[in-house]
């Protein structure tokens, strides 16, 4: 893969990821005389730690590692709430009887490998071992596997390469066990990045995307939350990693067939499903090893609606543009991010965070329109800016116009108009996309109308070219 397309695979992951921190805005003309605050809708996705049931106790053994607060580099917000709904999950329903533990400070890399021997030593004979990790991950330097990152790490390539362990090493000592099944989830990427786009080690170009599946033996799966060469994102509009999340609510049933078991196979692919949802996100979750495995017997837990959260960013069902929590029309709204806007009229403003993402959405018509910003040499983005979105296997793009340049007032950059069209009848994916990107200082900016009610098009592609020719970069 080229360059170019990783940083448009980054920058597209990073579009939808609204709750990477406590998203803030400063309204900067409000009527009161103190600064007023934000965060656009309320998040609705529920509680997947909450369990009522209780299941016989088993001898099976777990290791779960979540690394919220590293020393230094990004924290991952949400990775230990996630880390207790897995733990509630496999000791109340599967009765799992030891289930390790380890978190934030307890989670050096020497805390992680000796739990995890720990709990190879404990594992039963013909039962289960359960590895979950949350966290950074990175490539190893010569890009020959990916590696799970310990708490202390430093911000640099040779740090992160000492303070890790390799995904293959992890691997060969959980399969040292006498269990029958070994089950690891890594939510985590190996691009060297964090869930901004941003790289994990600062001054340095991303370390090589690894190349090579893991090596997997009798009854290991490996359930993984991203591509090589993608980034592991959170929930639209909640900052909880999205992976963890919805893996765990596929086994408590929501990726149910209709027979009450999850397997494998079932578990990722509804799971992979469910991020597809997400506009402009490219993380494609991944299975490796037999997915013909049960994970979950009794899974009986009805879908709650998830896939109509993951479209509408975490939000409820849209409401009239008059109960929308946000500024008055017309404000000059400062994400404190490094962009200054007006919001357009009968616009819902979304949250803006954490590098500036931030969506607007025209309630009446659902079309919306998203601005990210990611750092990077001007080099690198004049390959990006202008270039249709990364597809899937199963959908194509249609190009309606290639890149122009264009300017609106002050801010000239490059245009595009594309449609993305699925063959999958099953997860319609037909959407129309107009992109004006632009370099301002130090970074580069998407502005993209995301087009779902063809009828409104014009009237909103209007709306689209002023909000962007009021911008203003800091």
């Amino acid at each position: 893969m080229s360059h170019a397309r990783n940083l448009l695979l980054s920058a597209c992951a990073f579009l939808a990821l609204g709750g990477c921190s406590t998203p803030q805005y400063t309204v900067m003309n409000a009527t009161s005389s103190n600064p007023t605050s934000g965060s656009g809708q309320a998040t609705a996705f529920p509680d997947v730690g909450a369990i009522t049931t209780t299941a016989a106790a088993s001898k099976d053994v777990a290791v779960i590692i979540a690394i919220e607060d590293y020393a230094f580099l990004p924290d991952v917000p949400g990775a230990v709430d996630n880390a207790i709904a897995w733990e509630n999950y496999l000791r109340k329903v599967k009765g799992f009887g030891d289930v390790f533990v380890l978190t934030d400070k307890q989670a050096p890399i020497e805390e992680i490998k000796r739990f995890t021997d720990q709990a190879v030593a404990a594992a039963p004979e013909g039962g289960a071992l359960w590895f979950v990790f949350i966290g950074h991950g990175a490539a190893l330097k010569d890009g020959s596997d990916g590696a799970l990152i310990g708490m202390d790490a430093q911000q640099t390539i040779e740090s992160i390469g000492s303070r890790s362990v390799a995904r293959k090493e992890l691997i060969a000592s959980l399969n040292r066990g006498k269990q029958a099944q070994t089950v690891v989830v890594l939510d985590t990427c190996f691009s060297g990045r964090d869930a901004a786009g941003e790289l994990l080690a600062q001054g340095t170009q991303p370390v090589i995307a690894v190349n090579a599946a893991p090596q997997l033996v009798g009854g290991t799966i490996v359930l993984s939350a991203a591509g090589n060469d993608e980034v592991a994102g959170q929930l639209p509009g909640n900052p909880r990693p999205a992976f963890s999340y919805l893996l765990l609510g596929a086994l408590r049933g929501w990726a149910d067939d209709g027979d009450g078991q999850v397997t494998a196979d079932e578990a990722i692919t509804w799971t992979r499903q469910q991020l597809r949802h997400v506009k402009g996100r490219q993380q494609t979750p991944a299975a490796d090893g037999d997915t013909r495995i049960t994970l979950a017997m009794d899974a009986r837990e009805p879908d709650p609606g998830i896939a109509a959260l993951m479209k509408g960013g975490g939000s409820a069902p849209a409401q009239p543009a008059a109960a929308i929590s946000g500024p008055a029309d017309g404000t000059m709204i400062n994400t404190n991010e490094g962009l200054i806007f007006v919001k357009p009229a009968d616009w819902g403003v979304g949250p803006a965070g954490m590098g500036v993402i931030l969506t607007l959405a025209n309630q009446f018509s659902g079309n919306q329109i998203v601005v990210t910003r990611q750092k990077m040499k001007q080099a690198y983005a004049s390959q990006m800016l202008g270039s249709p979105a990364p597809r899937f296997d199963d959908e194509r793009i249609e190009i309606l116009r290639a890149a122009e340049t264009v300017s609106y007032g002050p801010n000239r950059g490059q245009e595009s108009e594309f449609k993305i069209v699925s063959n999958d009848t099953n997860l319609p994916m037909n959407e129309h996309h107009i992109r004006f990107g632009a370099y301002q200082n130090g970074a580069a900016w998407l502005i993209e109308l995301l087009v779902n009610d063809e009828s409104k098009r014009d009237a909103d592609y209007a709306t689209f070219q002023r909000f962007i020719e009021g911008l203003q970069f800091k």
